[in-house]
């Protein structure tokens, strides 16, 4: 039995995703899993009995000789390994030292995980060489945004921060003015930031590149909030992002106290309790078990055969051997499954169950609980789902507002006019944000978005007709679309049938009868039009919003007589 314990382990660790090794106080190697050994391209049995310089490469080992020497000191601490010497590209690690002490005090042995925040840090570096203007993105987030410079003394320790910038949602959680923060220090500002370790923590992630987060309750400096803070690396300062969660994180707190309160009447009276002779074929039950089972009258016989009977069908094999083979080996069980109650209902259940044995050491009875956890696995269900959502949206906002700033850049004559460009993009997204949002359903009417988009460039109402069917979008086609109206109107404003009195636009959508909608851009009386000698952004933006963005078409034509546009694309695309 103690064999195949520790067979499972091995397996076990074996088999887990991060990298594991231990070594001796002498820093030889005396385990190593597969994904440790593969690290360095050795097998497990090449990694024992080595030490660390035997088949590190010198740039590595000389970050790692000095952490060895920590270790005996019998601390556990982590640290950052830059592992790009291997060849294979940028590869950055976190490593963690947890010494084992003797009876007498010393490191007897010395267990080491890796885990590979390459991906981390790579984002860390990105984000280091974006320009503090393209903040100017968050201006249209509810969440706060601020750029801090350091200010170090003659010895070139940071003592403080200044200002560069904060968005209106910053100044509104801060309680302070844009004018009175721009230029201070932030000490002045929150002085207990420094007590709260908010400063250090900004400190470090200037001198490490370390990204901070945290939730924390601030109940300093005429502040009283729970806040979520998020900073990164920006320069020889830090950028950080931070929103007002007070009113989530009391619904957390009112939450997990009513869990506790429910973990303990689950502790008082909601477990079901049974045993089982499993030779005499009887049980006994208490009433909370027939009732999980679906019985609240209770039920007249019970055995191992019934409760297989009642677990659902693709399961009961699996549930059958985990109990076979702890009665084989004599050992306690815990099985989490689905059943099928007699009530009809499909329920989530943990069981734990141990052998009771006689003076012979042979098992004379089985007894256990048995829970409902039909509420907490829907629970976690919801969590991850919400999880993924969340995770969807903001990877392809953050995507969608990187590919727009760096093709305004490409075209941008100058700062401000990149600036005033790319904020008036945003602007479109958001507008169809908004229309996403006021909407129960989470589409957005093309009518309405046309309207709202449209309109404005319109100096007479006779300027803009729009008609055909109604159509609603989904999200990733409304966002895209609204960047595409935005960049028709003001090119229409500019240089097409709306820059003069008389010149119409007529914009007529059709819904296409299967997931495709067609949008008809035509404009007439502005000035003469030709057909451009090279492609601009706009054309770009149109074409990268409808054909790859959402895998549709764009038929652009310049006709004397007016700019036409066509655009096929579907009503629900979304993101693979």
């Amino acid at each position: 039995m103690l064999s195949k314990l520790k067979a499972q382990n091995e397996h076990a660790r074996q088999n887990v995703h991060i990298m594991v090794a231990e070594m001796g106080p002498d820093f030889k190697f005396t385990y190593a899993n597969d994904a440790y050994a593969t690290l360095y391209g050795m097998t497990p049995d090449e990694v024992i009995g080595k030490h660390p310089r035997d088949f590190m490469t010198d740039a590595i080992y000389a970050q790692v000789a000095p952490k060895l020497e920590s270790s005996l000191s019998g601390q556990p601490f982590k640290y950052n390994l830059d592992l790009s010497s291997l060849k294979s590209g940028p590869r950055f690690v976190e490593v963690y030292y947890q010494p084992e002490l003797s009876v007498d005090n010393l490191v007897s042995r010395i267990m080491i995980v890796i885990v590979d925040v390459t991906q981390q840090r790579l984002y860390t570096d990105m984000a280091e060489t974006l320009d503090t203007r393209l903040k100017a993105a968050h201006q249209l987030s509810p969440d706060g945004f601020m750029v801090f410079e350091s200010v170090r003394n003659s010895e070139g320790s940071i003592e403080d921060f200044i200002w560069q910038y904060s968005n209106d949602a910053g100044v509104i959680i801060a309680k302070h003015p844009l004018e009175d923060l721009i230029g201070s220090r932030y000490l002045d500002k929150f002085p207990a930031s420094r007590a709260e370790g908010f400063f250090a923590s900004y400190v470090n992630v200037v001198e490490t590149g370390e990204t901070f987060e945290t939730v924390s309750y601030y109940n300093r400096d005429g502040l009283n909030l729970w806040i979520e803070v998020t900073a990164i690396k920006l320069g020889d300062g830090f950028a950080v992002s931070f929103s007002d969660v007070t009113k989530h994180k009391q619904q957390e707190m009112s939450l997990k106290e009513n869990e506790a309160r429910l973990n303990v009447a689950l502790n008082a009276a909601k477990l079901g309790v049974w045993e089982l002779d499993p030779v005499a074929k009887t049980s006994k039950r208490s009433a909370r078990h027939d009732y999980i089972f679906g019985y609240p009258n209770g039920i007249e016989n019970w055995s191992h055969e019934t409760f297989l009977n009642h677990v659902v069908p693709e399961e009961q094999a699996h549930i059958s051997e985990i109990m076979e083979n702890a009665l084989d080996n004599k050992d306690p069980w815990y099985i989490v499954t689905r059943i099928n109650a007699a009530d009809g209902l499909v329920k989530w259940v943990s069981i734990n169950g141990e052998p009771i044995f006689d003076d012979h050491g042979d098992i004379d009875r089985l007894i256990g609980t048995i829970g409902d956890i039909t509420a907490d696995k829907n629970a976690e269900e919801h969590r991850e789902l919400l999880v993924r959502e969340l995770n969807h949206r903001v990877k392809n906002s953050l995507a969608t507002i990187q590919a727009i700033a760096k093709q305004t850049m490409r075209s941008a004559e100058n700062m401000e006019n990149f600036e005033t460009s790319f904020n008036a993009r945003l602007r479109a997204i958001s507008a169809a944000h908004e229309i996403l949002m006021n909407s129960s359903s989470a589409r957005a009417d093309v009518a309405m978005m046309i309207d709202k988009q449209v309109r404005p460039y319109a100096s007479e109402t006779s300027q803009l007709t729009i008609s055909g069917d109604t159509v609603s979008l989904s999200a990733e086609s409304a966002h895209s679309l609204g960047l595409v109206l935005h960049e028709l109107a003001t090119n229409a404003s500019k240089y097409g049938a709306l820059s003069k009195d008389g010149g119409t636009v007529t914009i007529k959508t059709t819904d296409l009868g299967s997931n495709d909608v067609r949008i008809v851009w035509l404009e007439a009386g502005g000035p003469p039009v030709s057909t451009p000698t090279s492609t601009g952004f706009g054309s770009r933006l149109i074409k990268q919003s409808i054909e790859y963005s959402l895998e549709g078409s764009a038929e652009l034509s310049y006709k004397p007589e007016g700019f036409e546009a066509v655009l096929v694309f579907p009503k629900n695309f979304d993101v693979k």
